[in-house]
């Protein structure tokens, strides 16, 4: 019998591998809005609470797709 259930996935920050410190749900909106603020439209859906920890590979996406807009334009 396997295990049933979700797989986490755990996400870490930091400016190197020896000041990593883990992405949770109650730091989730700070974190983000640090690494991604030079995008003003990522950092106000942010702040609008439309991501989470369970979606953030929805906000990575957006995050550079916005980035790519920027670099065309």
């Amino acid at each position: 019998s396997g295990r049933r259930g979700r797989v986490q996935t755990t996400y870490y920050y930091g400016p190197n591998t020896a000041e990593m410190e883990q992405v949770t749900p109650i730091n989730f909106n700070a974190v983000m809005r640090n690494i991604m603020g030079d995008e003003p439209q990522v950092l106000e859906r942010i702040r609008n609470n439309e991501f989470n920890l369970g979606n953030i590979q929805k906000l990575i996406a957006y995050f550079k797709q916005v980035k790519a807009a920027d670099k065309t334009q």
